[in-house]
């Protein structure tokens, strides 16, 4: 029998014509993190069992049980759907849906490690140490939209639905809520609007144009729903403030040509001297500034990287074993980096627990491309693999 855990011969056949992955890493994702269900009905009896006052220890463990949950069902969602419209494939994931499954999945454990620990010791405010206000993992961006894509997004934020109208049911119980209700129940009406318009949109053989419009409202509603359960669990985060707006450029002098430029300032600290003493990386280096057509650029957004590092909002990734992740594969060898707390970096928004990179690259140019200057998402695996990415060359592989 062909399950998604045993994928038949001809399933892999299959998914091999249709360009899909292996799902089997989030299939295993996506059972760890069936452990939210438990942790939220254990947390649901403590809150009933208990009168009074609740310790800030515990108000914040229900945060981090919500924005768990909020990302399993949306991880589930997306699986389920795919393998709804197309079941000849179960057991695989389109790209584009594997990597978005992967942004969401992987950030269940942590939330879910938090919640744990304000159940064990239910002192500590773990709002006050890391993480919020968190948003959602980034939108995989792909055009057309895969209609699994949107079919998945209407069913999670149906189900989130239901458990965002549990959590208002509960705000409206708690007095501390009592001046804060008016605004969850305006966030309820504009969610459910949402949702409820995007799936009258919904419809086989839908525009390219008409997919965009039911994305953003989908979006807009599973946001809506994200912040309304971590605010009907507990009103001080209202009066919060974001801190990714932090506006930093490069300093003039770190430019090329200037006295406190450092060709090596984009590579990894911790790996700086064993590039150094490769001629070829010398090489790489030096043809990565003299093709970048705005350094200035580059260096704003290292600048960025290095204040959000300072700040403590990111630090060095690492496994999930606990080691060090190290740095990037492809010239410059940029460290890998984990998102503690939101931040906004080269535009885009991060995400509590997000991994990322900066990648810098002239090799496309070789070919009539452009020059690469992004932030790559992870979650990343280590690997032995090195590129030199030279623009003059193409690729340069050493395994």
């Amino acid at each position: 029998m062909t399950t998604a855990e045993h994928p038949g011969v001809w399933t892999r056949v299959v998914a091999a014509l249709h360009g899909e992955v292996s799902a089997a890493t989030w299939e295993a994702y996506r059972d760890a993190g069936q452990a939210v269900f438990d942790v939220l009905a254990e947390m649901e009896a403590q809150r009933k069992a208990e009168a009074g006052e609740q310790s800030v220890g515990v108000v914040s463990g229900r945060v981090a049980t919500w924005n768990a949950l909020v990302l399993q069902l949306l991880g589930e969602a997306l699986i389920d759907a795919d393998y709804a419209a197309d079941p000849k494939t179960v057991g695989f994931l389109p790209k584009v849906t594997a990597e978005q499954v992967s942004r969401v999945l992987t950030q269940v454990e942590p939330w879910l490690a938090l919640a744990r620990q304000t159940q064990a010791d239910p002192g500590p405010d773990i709002t006050k140490t890391v993480h919020l206000p968190a948003v959602l993992p980034a939108w995989v961006k792909v055009e057309p939209c895969p209609p699994a894509h949107l079919t998945a997004m209407v069913a999670a934020s149906a189900r989130i639905a239901d458990y965002a109208e549990a959590a208002l049911a509960d705000a409206a119980a708690d007095p501390r809520q009592e001046a804060h209700l008016p605004q969850l129940r305006q966030m309820w009406a504009e969610a459910d609007t949402a949702g409820r318009y995007a799936r009258a949109l919904l419809r086989p053989g839908a525009s390219q144009e008409l997919h965009e419009a039911i994305e953003d409202k989908l979006h807009r509603a599973l946001e809506l729903w994200y912040r309304l359960g971590r605010l009907a669990a507990d009103p001080r985060l209202r009066d919060q403030a974001a801190r990714h707006d932090r506006t930093v450029l490069a300093d003039p002098s770190t430019l090329p040509g200037g006295s406190a430029f450092d060709p090596w300032c984009l590579t990894a600290p911790n790996s700086r001297e064993k590039w150094r003493a490769d001629p070829r990386a010398r090489r790489a280096i030096d043809l990565l500034w003299a093709y970048d057509p705005a350094p200035a650029a580059t260096l704003t957004i290292q600048a960025e990287i290095d204040a959000a590092f300072a700040a403590g909002d990111i630090v060095y990734a690492r496994t999930r074993g606990g080691k060090p992740l190290g740095h990037y594969f492809c010239c410059p060898w940029g460290a890998a980096y984990e998102v503690r707390r939101q931040v906004r970096i080269a535009g885009k928004r991060l995400a509590p627990h997000e991994q990322f990179v900066f990648d810098v690259s002239g090799e496309e140019l070789a070919e009539g491309g452009k020059f690469v200057r992004r932030l790559v998402r992870g979650p990343f695996e280590p690997t032995k693999k090195v590129d030199y990415c030279d623009p003059e060359g193409g690729h340069d592989d050493d395994d």
